[in-house]
């Protein structure tokens, strides 16, 4: 991939072939490999995969899943907030969540303020990878803890509990403010509410 001329294009035909495996319903045996080149270019050559991963992600069928690791690495070095939001532009659902979870590997400021606007994504899926980075990351930010339980909403559990115990991990002490308690105890009123067939809400 590094040898390439046009790193691009690589990427390009690396989509196609996950592309033509996914609709033969053959499960491609390559992505892990692909994961772990991107994370090589990002390391060695980082500003040529920047300028290529713009591009690529903006496709519909992109490399979004298999980027966030590369991602992450990126977004370690320095200032990279212009080129996280550079990829967010009209970036589909997948690259959305890519760059969340990328988001995990640094604590700075300015990550806290990509990912609380992700958290109130209209799709699912990135809010979830939203919630999960929060869980992944270094001791977060009020800020960052208040984006990732906001994206759970509005009755995500499975990604609550998930970010819980991350949050919570190698004995970590969490302590949550009221407008946090307030975002908990919503997403478990909304599950109970679902689970009831009445309708009726069951104490929490």
């Amino acid at each position: 991939m590094l040898a390439s001329d046009d790193l691009g294009a690589t990427l390009a035909r690396w989509r196609g072939w996950l592309v033509q495996a996914q609709t033969a319903g053959v499960r491609h045996s390559g992505g892990q490999r692909i994961a772990d080149a991107l994370d090589l270019a990002a390391q060695q050559q980082p500003e040529r995969l920047m300028d290529a991963l713009a591009a690529e992600l903006r496709a519909a069928d992109g490399l979004g899943p298999l980027c966030r690791w590369a991602l992450a690495t990126l977004f370690t070095r320095g200032e990279t907030e212009a080129f996280a939001r550079r990829l967010l532009v009209s970036a589909p659902t997948s690259a959305r969540a890519a760059v969340a979870l990328g988001l995990a590997a640094t604590t700075a400021a300015w990550a806290d303020s990509v990912l609380a606007e992700l958290a109130d994504d209209g799709e699912r899926e990135v809010r979830a990878a939203v919630a999960r980075a929060v869980g992944w990351g270094e001791p977060p930010s009020a800020m960052r803890v208040s984006a990732g339980l906001r994206a759970c909403l509005p009755d995500d559990l499975f990604s609550v509990e998930r970010l819980l115990a991350g949050l919570t991990r190698e004995g970590r002490e969490l302590s949550l403010d009221a407008s946090a308690l307030e975002v908990v105890h919503a997403i478990l009123a909304a599950t109970a509410s679902a689970a009831r067939p009445d309708g009726e809400l069951v104490k929490t």
